[in-house]
Parts: C-alpha cells; structure tokens; sequence
C-alpha cells in the first residue's frame, strides 16, 4: 500500500507539473489595436484549447453560437457576446487565419510592425468656458494687483525721499515738494529746540544730535506724516482698478458705444457733433497730426459733414508726406 500511494502522489506531482508548464507555455495576449479578440485569446473565447482541431473549433463555436445568439438569447450582453464568438471563429476557424494569429501573438514585435504601436491617449473633460474664463480674469486680476502695489510703493518712496532731499526739477521735485520740505524742516527744528529745554530741565544728558537733519529718522517720520496729511501721496490701489475687473466694462462700454454709432449714423443718418467729427478726425490722421493743425485749420475740417473721407484730408496728408521726404 505505501508504494501505492507513493507512485499515486508521483503522478498527481507529474499531473501538477505538467500544469504548470502549460500555464507557463500559454499564448500571451497582444491585441491593444483589438484587430482579433482584443485582451482575451480568440481560443479562450470560444472556449478550446490552443491545440484544438479546425474540426473542435468549430464545434464549440457552432455551441456557442447557438447559446448566445441575439435571437434565443435575452440578455442585455447576447449581441456583443455573439459578434465576438464570431470575430474568434473568423480568426482561428481557418488555418490561414490561425497561422497568423498565433505567429502575431507569439511575436509581439510583428504586430506592432504590422499594426503600429500603441498609445493610450486621455482626453481632459470639457471645461465650463464661463469658469474657465472667470478664473482667468481672476488670476490676471491677482497679478495686476500685486503690480500695482508695487508701482505705488515705489512710487511713494521716490516721493518721500525728493522732499527729504528738497530735490529740484531736475531730480523730480516742484513746488510743493520744496514746500513740504521747509515745512518739515521747520517742524524739526522746534521738536529739536523743545527736546533740549527738555534735557536742560531734567538735567539729562543731551540727546545726540546727527549729523544731517535730512538723515535723521526724525526728520523721516515727519515727512511721512505730512505726505500722508497731502494730496501728493498715491492711495493704495484697490481690486477694481486692476485689469480683470475692468475688462468686462470696457468691452460692454466699447459694444455699446459701436452699437449706439451704428444705429445714430448708419440707420438713422444723424449729423455727427463736433465732438464726433474730432474723434473721427484724430482716428485718421493720428492725435498728433491733429493737434499740429492751427484752431483755423481744425474749424474747417470740423465745418464739413464727413471731414476723414474729404478731399481738405487728403491734400493735408500729402502735404505732411512732402515734408518729411525735403
């Protein structure tokens, strides 16, 4: 009996062997074009072996066939399971086909010659336009901002430091940079005199006093004060000045101001004010050119209907034209 059951256990250890090298020797799937059966063995699909005959093919094929055909079969996945079964038959029933197939799967590098390589493409999910486009505005927003502080900071320390320096024109100073300076000085001055009575009366030592008044973090602070306390010092810029926030008005006053034009002029053939007949005016021939014009020579422009499409524009142009080339 022992050696019975010794040569029993041999042969279900040769069975289990055997499995596995089968399982290891087992045609690997190499299908992402889906050509055949896709992720799944065309065998395995119709439910043989790879070392199944034509004649066993298609036997099981016509079994499954029967049992999964859209016809007999009410489930929802009867059609697609069909069109497989039919798509492996087509593709091992044959010899032709099955040398194929098994030479392509067996040689991955032959079917990506022959069908290309494969690459998994991921397309993003639509975004909303309007978030999208609020997010921007925001963020420009944001940016703008930070730019503008920063313009404003430097902008009022440049300030600060030309009244220090009593600068003159030269050095960005006018007059009521000069003025504060001498206001601030004076002001200095007195806190300095009341300082010392203050160290006499105390009989302290004296505080030591720098060198240059203008150096002096005393003198700093007062001019601090009094910009703040003027109309010179820039205010802190605010969200609604930065571009994201003006962008949608200008463009609705630019809609508007095009429609209410179209609809003035255009339908309903109104004469243009003088205002308009400018602004049309600076638009062809530039604000330079415009301005170059002497208060005689812009009233008779202005005195015409349509002073840009004139004959009085085109010798001016031509005119400005000759100038430069002598």
């Amino acid at each position: 009996r022992g050696g019975g059951t010794m040569l029993m256990s041999g042969k279900r250890l040769g069975a289990l062997l055997l499995l596995a090298v089968a399982a290891q020797a087992k045609m690997k799937v190499h299908d992402p074009h889906r050509i055949f059966c896709g992720s799944a063995l065309c065998y395995d699909v119709l439910e043989v072996a790879e070392t199944a005959t034509e004649e066993e093919i298609k036997k099981s094929y016509r079994k499954l066939a029967r049992e999964w055909h859209p016809d007999k079969n009410p489930e929802k996945i009867a059609k697609k399971k069909f069109q497989k079964i039919a798509k492996a038959y087509e593709t091992v029933g044959n010899e032709e086909g099955r040398k194929n197939y098994d030479f392509l799967m067996n040689n991955p590098q032959e079917y990506r010659k022959k069908y290309g390589d494969y690459y998994y493409f991921v397309s993003a999910p639509k975004s909303n336009v309007f978030v999208v486009l609020v997010l921007m505005l925001a963020l420009s927003s944001g940016v703008h901002l930070v730019m503008l502080q920063q313009q404003v900071a430097e902008y009022n320390e440049k300030l600060a430091k030309v009244c220090v320096e009593n600068g003159n024109m030269k050095a960005g100073g006018n007059a009521e940079t000069m003025e504060l300076h001498r206001k601030a000085k004076e002001m200095f001055e007195a806190a300095e005199k009341e300082a010392v009575k203050e160290a006499k009366a105390a009989k302290v030592a004296r505080p030591q006093k720098v060198k240059s008044f203008k150096k002096d973090d005393k003198f700093r602070k007062i001019i601090d004060e009094l910009i703040d306390q003027s109309e010179m010092k820039m205010a802190a810029p605010t969200i609604s000045q930065t571009i994201g926030v003006r962008l949608p008005f200008i463009v609705a006053d630019g809609i508007s101001f095009q429609l209410t034009w179209f609809k003035r002029h255009t339908l309903a053939k109104e004469p243009y004010t003088a205002e308009e007949k400018e602004y049309m005016m600076k638009r062809a021939m530039g604000e330079y050119e415009w301005f170059q014009l002497t208060p005689r020579e812009q009233d008779e422009f202005l005195a015409l209907d349509e002073p840009w499409n004139s004959q009085l524009l085109e010798k001016r142009v031509q005119k400005a034209s000759s100038k430069k080339k002598n």
